[in-house]
């Protein structure tokens, strides 16, 4: 990796402590991509305003947004300078994939893919998005149950309790009778999607979102 006139040659990178230190926050399974990055330079401001957190800041300001619990697989690295979060796909063997999100709009809409190498992003000057990357997500879906929760009917009295659904039990029963169903017409994206991704965690994935019809 060839960042280090990026960067200058004043820069201080992430020291052997500094990295345990890291570990033991965020876990040993970072790409090496970005390893590789904050041992040239720990924490860096671009002339764009754009941030790369110090391996000091990363949990201080992970751990205060509560990146972990909206986004798992994640690792916020950095920020705009206006707000709009840098997140980093967390694993050793993965991409080095970038997205971005609002503060603000963690856990009520999805990060912005944009770009699926740190290195490429960071030599770019750590945009906060890209014409050819940004995803567009609906305003509104219906919520469609595909398939029974793996606890039966209890499970779907708490989904409809936690998703507010008005449907009636009886509706529901019916429902289940030729899934896949559509259990809520026209619900805001943002609001249902984590909702629906922690019920399928917990019942076997029987929720999915689609477009409005």
């Amino acid at each position: 990796m060839n960042l280090g006139k990026l960067f200058g040659a004043g820069s201080t990178g992430m020291t052997d402590p500094e990295h345990r230190e890291m570990i033991s926050f965020a876990g040993p399974d970072l790409p090496a991509a970005y390893i590789e990055i904050l041992r040239l330079s720990n924490g860096f401001q671009f002339d764009n305003g754009a941030i790369l957190y110090a391996s000091a800041e990363v949990a201080e300001r992970n751990q205060t947004l509560e990146v972990q619990f909206y986004e798992p697989g994640k690792l916020a690295i950095g920020d705009d300078g206006g707000g709009t979060l840098f997140l980093l796909d967390k694993g050793a063997g993965k991409e080095s994939q970038v997205s971005t999100i609002g503060a603000g709009a963690l856990g009520s809409t999805a990060p912005t893919i944009v770009s699926n190498s740190i290195q490429a992003w960071i030599e770019d000057g750590c945009p906060a998005s890209t014409p050819s990357s940004v995803e567009v997500f609906p305003e509104f879906v219906d919520v469609v149950l595909e398939r029974l929760p793996s606890e039966g009917m209890k499970a779907l009295i708490k989904i409809k309790n936690e998703l507010g659904i008005n449907t009636s039990i009886g509706e529901l029963k019916r429902s289940c009778e030729n899934l896949p169903a559509c259990i809520a017409r026209k619900v805001p994206y943002g609001k249902f999607r984590l909702r629906c991704q922690k019920l399928n965690e917990r019942f076997g994935n029987c929720l999915v979102l689609q477009e409005c019809g």
